[in-house]
């Protein structure tokens, strides 16, 4: 009786590759495990360790970011982010800076939670409490905007449970 030969097939090298850079943080939630402080000197992902500099904007055409979180009826909250000179592109992420256009970090409590690329999020999940959330503008490659040597973002405080 013949004995089958069972081979591995030849993408699972680059699948183990895969889970490898998923589990270490760079999953598709844009997620990163980072910390994040007001003003921080280290921005999440660590930007400037990669090389990547903050984008200075200046005058009447640097972005400006406002953020209201309402409660949702089914729990959670329901986030809007307004914007002026800032244009979401999500078509562009990971691309180079282009003035003026980009994707928004979110914060909740200094930690990145996640990326946004529209005004509206609906973030739930947050333990019983107050929280404070951040949402900050950054580049298509995330290098993140700065006015006046401060970063550009949007704060709010909620309520949870």
């Amino acid at each position: 009786m013949a004995k089958l030969e069972r081979r591995r097939p030849r993408w699972l090298p680059g699948l183990a590759v895969l889970l490898a850079l998923v589990l270490a943080g760079c999953g598709p939630s844009g997620t990163d495990g980072g910390q994040h402080q007001e003003h921080a000197a280290q921005p999440a992902h660590d930007m400037e360790a990669m090389g990547i500099q903050p984008i200075e904007a200046t005058g009447a055409r640097a972005p400006r970011l406002t953020l209201t979180a309402t409660p949702d009826s089914m729990g959670g909250f329901n986030l809007r982010v307004g914007m002026a000179n800032f244009r979401l592109a999500p078509e562009h992420t990971g691309d180079r800076p282009v003035a003026g256009e980009g994707h928004l970090h979110l914060y909740v409590d200094g930690t990145k939670h996640t990326r946004l690329y529209g005004r509206w999020f609906y973030l739930d999940g947050l333990t019983p409490g107050a929280h404070t959330l951040r949402v900050e503008a950054v580049a298509n490659n995330h290098a993140p905007y700065h006015r006046d040597g401060e970063p550009v973002f949007a704060i709010t405080a909620v309520q949870a449970g």
